[in-house]
């Protein structure tokens, strides 16, 4: 996921897909303890705030999902979106 931040800083969004297929792959091939991974993503210092608010939110609602692997690529996803926009936000001039 820290990739996945480093290649929107550095405008690489092309790089993101191969990550992005990394993670459906590990996610499909192990068992995965989702809180320990929310919890560390949030607290980590790579991540900027925007990503942590979506971390947050899906962290808070995992709980009560119905398929875990799922939940956790949504907010990958929301989490890229969230950082994209809040780059293109920044760097407009």
């Amino acid at each position: 996921v820290t990739e996945i931040v480093s290649y929107i800083e550095k405008n690489q969004p092309s790089k993101i897909g191969k990550v992005i297929n990394s993670v459906i792959e590990l996610l499909a091939s192990q068992d995965v303890e989702y809180r320990g991974i929310y919890t560390e993503l949030f607290f980590h210092k790579r991540i900027p705030p925007p990503a942590k608010i979506v971390i947050n939110k899906y962290s808070n609602s995992h709980q009560a999902c119905l398929i875990p692997h799922q939940h956790f690529m949504a907010m990958i996803f929301k989490m890229t979106a969230a950082l994209t926009d809040y780059k293109r936000a920044v760097t407009k001039k």
